[in-house]
């Protein structure tokens, strides 16, 4: 495999992951996201170390001057198609690409992420601005 494909050299790529990964890491979160991230932890029984990457994902694009979950959600999406596909694979060996392609769809919609984070409580610990998620 070509490691410059789409014109990216992973050497100076490596370099900006950890460059941005480092300057966040152990982070507490911001005076006002504290008690949020505190519940989350709790709900979620983990503890994160960087408090700011919780807190990056419980903040809508509408909320001004801060980073919202949609970088966080690119890669969250990957992570979890990609285990859902694992643990779909290897649970229903006898099922065709197609089947297993239905089973990982309709676990991983958003509807089915939205009922989750409603039942557990979590909605109510993101932040937004009121009156531009609404418009």
């Amino acid at each position: 495999m070509n490691p410059e494909f789409l014109d990216i050299s992973t050497r100076s790529y490596a370099g900006v992951i950890d460059g941005s990964v480092a300057a966040r890491v152990g982070s507490p979160p911001s005076s006002d996201m504290e008690g949020s991230v505190y519940c989350v932890e709790k709900i979620l029984n983990y503890n994160f170390r960087n408090k700011r990457l919780l807190e990056e994902a419980l903040t809508h694009s509408s909320f001004p001057d801060a980073a919202s979950y949609q970088r966080l959600e690119f890669i969250g999406d990957a992570a979890l198609g990609l285990a859902l596909s694992n643990y779909v694979f290897l649970a229903y060996p006898t099922l065709d690409p197609g089947q297993l392609s239905l089973i990982r769809a309709a676990n991983i919609s958003t509807e089915k992420l939205a009922r989750v984070a409603v039942r557990h409580g979590l909605y109510q610990f993101v932040r937004h601005n009121a009156a531009a998620a609404r418009s």
